[in-house]
């Protein structure tokens, strides 16, 4: 089993890039990397996940989530943790029943407008006045990782979380990005499969680390 973690203080964007290679995620300046967790009892395999953008395309079901959600706004901005980011987080921590997080400077660091260790952007989809989602990017030099999303529970039939995914995808494919990495999920039915459902999917295997397409699992 694998179970490694490291603080980092600053990096720059090629070193997110082999951290991100290798199986790294981070909260803050913790990153940290494990092949197994004891899921709802049961032991299963972490499968680290990203989209090869050269072998991404929309499917039906995502041209659908960009419909639902075609009368919004989006911005790309510096990460700015205000209020009503604040309000949104409260908001949607209400939806998990265990592991609930206590507060979003648990997956951003203590203080993360000032400490951040490597370039990120803010995504925020709003409509009207009012700010649904939001998730963050981290940016390296030949690819970017989502590292957390959040909505606003009462809009969950427009599938926010997913509709960033792809927002972010785009952003991505725009600036170049060979990689995105969407986090991670398990060998075995758990609330992550959403991320399963990507064109050009791939996972890390842990025996030779060596990313293979996920339908080859």
């Amino acid at each position: 089993m694998i179970n490694n973690n490291i603080t980092f203080r600053r990096l720059k964007p090629k070193s997110i890039d082999k951290l991100l290679k290798l199986g790294f995620r981070h909260f803050g300046d913790f990153f940290f990397r494990y092949s197994h967790v004891n899921h709802e009892g049961k032991l299963a395999t972490v499968l680290p996940l990203r989209i090869n953008l050269n072998q991404f395309n929309f499917s039906k079901k995502l041209k659908k989530i960009k419909k639902k959600n075609e009368t919004s706004i989006e911005k790309f901005s510096k990460l700015s943790l205000r209020k009503e980011i604040i309000e949104l987080f409260d908001s949607h921590k209400t939806k998990f029943k265990f592991g609930v997080p206590e507060t979003i400077y648990n997956f951003l660091g203590e203080f993360p407008e000032k400490d951040y260790p490597c370039d990120v952007l803010q995504l925020e989809v709003r409509e009207n006045d009012k700010v649904y989602s939001v998730s963050y990017l981290d940016i390296g030099d030949e690819s970017t990782s989502s590292v957390y999303g959040m909505y606003d529970i009462n809009y969950s039939k427009r599938s926010p979380g997913i509709y960033t995914m792809i927002l972010e995808i785009e952003y991505s494919i725009q600036k170049n990005k060979k990689y995105y990495y969407s986090g991670y999920c398990y060998d075995i039915k758990s609330y992550y499969d959403y991320k399963k459902n990507f064109k050009g999917l791939e996972y890390l295997d842990w025996k030779d680390f060596i990313w293979k397409p996920l339908n080859e699992f």
